[in-house]
């Protein structure tokens, strides 16, 4: 079967047209709050595994933009997995 040979620039005129060029929101942003604390000294040492239950945690937070873009909504995810269970 051969594929479709179309140009890009027509595929993204038909994108654009029908609107559904997807908007880019990888924009690196540090909080001012970590920039002032100290780091933390690296005390896992790449070792990921533990012995029992609640003996090594880990978290990261995650910002989630949603409403209008004139509108700074925002809501936070901070997931902590335990590296006993995975």
């Amino acid at each position: 079967m051969k594929g479709l040979d179309d140009n890009h620039r027509r595929v993204q005129r038909i994108i654009q047209v029908n609107h559904l060029q997807a908007r880019s929101h990888n924009k690196i942003k540090q909080f001012l709050s970590w920039s002032v604390r100290k780091i933390a000294k690296n005390q896992f040492k790449h070792r990921f595994d533990a012995q029992k239950p609640y003996q090594k945690l880990i978290a990261d937070v995650s910002e989630f933009r949603y409403g209008k873009a004139d509108i700074k909504q925002c809501v936070y995810l901070s997931p902590v997995l335990d590296l006993y269970y995975r």
